[in-house]
This record gives C-alpha cells, sequence and structure tokens, in this order.
C-alpha cells in the first residue's frame, strides 16, 4: 500500500469514527402538559412543566417561583399552523428584559406589574423528577386569535451542551377573535 492510499484509508476511519461518535448525554429531560387542549379567545392557557434527572447523579436545576418560567431557564416556543410564532405581550418583554418594540400596540396583558422573581435551585435525585413548574403561556403570547398553536419548552442542559427539547402540545384556540384581531 502506497503512503497516498495509507493516508486515505486512515482519512477515512477518522471521519466514519466522528460519524458515528456519540453526542454527549443529557442529563435530564423535560415534558409538558396542560389540562385544556382546547380553549376559548381570552382564556388562559397553563402548561406545567416536569424536570427529569436521567443522569446517573444529583443535577441542579433553577426554579422559579413565578408564572413566567422564562425565569427559570425554560424557554417558551409557540407558532400558529403557518408556522409563524404570535406576538408577544408587553410583560413577556419584561421578563426577558426587552425593550417593548415602538410599534407595539396592545392593552390586553398584565403588563410588568405582579412579576415575582423569586427561586432557588432544586437538586434532583438520578430518576427522579422535580417538583412541577407553570407556565401561563396566556400571559406571555397574544393568543386571541382563533385557530391551533404549537408549544414546547427549550433549555439548555450545561452538562451535555445542548439545548433539550420537550414533546410538543396542540392547543386549540376557539371562539371569535378578541379586540379587533382578524
Amino acid at each position: 500500500m502506497n503512503r497516498f492510499s495509507l493516508r486515505l484509508a486512515l482519512a477515512s476511519l477518522a471521519a466514519l469514527g466522528a460519524v458515528y461518535a456519540q453526542a454527549p448525554e443529557a442529563s435530564f429531560s423535560i415534558s409538558i402538559s396542560t389540562q385544556q387542549e382546547t380553549v376559548k379567545v381570552g382564556e388562559a392557557i397553563r402548561l406545567k412543566v416536569l424536570i427529569t434527572n436521567t443522569s446517573t447523579h444529583e443535577i441542579r436545576s433553577y426554579r422559579d417561583k413565578s408564572l413566567a418560567g422564562e425565569l427559570g431557564g425554560h424557554r417558551l416556543v409557540v407558532e400558529d399552523e403557518t408556522g409563524t410564532r404570535p406576538r408577544m405581550t408587553r410583560y413577556h418583554y419584561y421578563v426577558r428584559g426587552q425593550d417593548i418594540p415602538a410599534d407595539w400596540v396592545g392593552d390586553h396583558d398584565r403588563g410588568p406589574g405582579g412579576i415575582t422573581m423569586s427561586g432557588g435551585y432544586a437538586i434532583i435525585a438520578p430518576g427522579q423528577t422535580a417538583y412541577p413548574e407553570s407556565i401561563l403561556v396566556s400571559d406571555l403570547y397574544d393568543l386571541r386569535q382563533p385557530g391551533k398553536y404549537f408549544i414546547h419548552v427549550e433549555r439548555d442542559d450545561e452538562e451535555s451542551k445542548t439545548i433539550l427539547k420537550s414533546n410538543t402540545l396542540t392547543i386549540t384556540v376557539t371562539g371569535p377573535a378578541a379586540n379587533g384581531q382578524k
């Protein structure tokens, strides 16, 4: 075997090893649920979020005691049937520490008043599930337009350096659009 063939064979083996290399295993999983998959325009949509330790050691998970969820490290992803994300509420901008856009118009959400910024780290033993957290989706996104919405939660796993995604729920909002919505 000449040197070129040997180099080619070694490069092929290295590439094959990279393809079959195992990705780091996540240290936890996320699941979400709701009591109502169909709601009327204007009704509250509340998610229950569970974090389960899938590792062989204890993990720490920040737990927020507000209804914002995003304060606890969760990223809420909401899309309609066309893949468009509904407009964030004024409260959601506040929770995320972002400026409210100049063209933002609306009065249906609760605004920055009432936000509770309290929480702490929970230790979750291997195989155990943390105390459920609650996210009030309807306080974070404008869901006054009837239709189907697809919702999931994402969270960073510092241990595996990956972004974990929960299951996806389909929520149907029924009734006439509220306050001039199309």
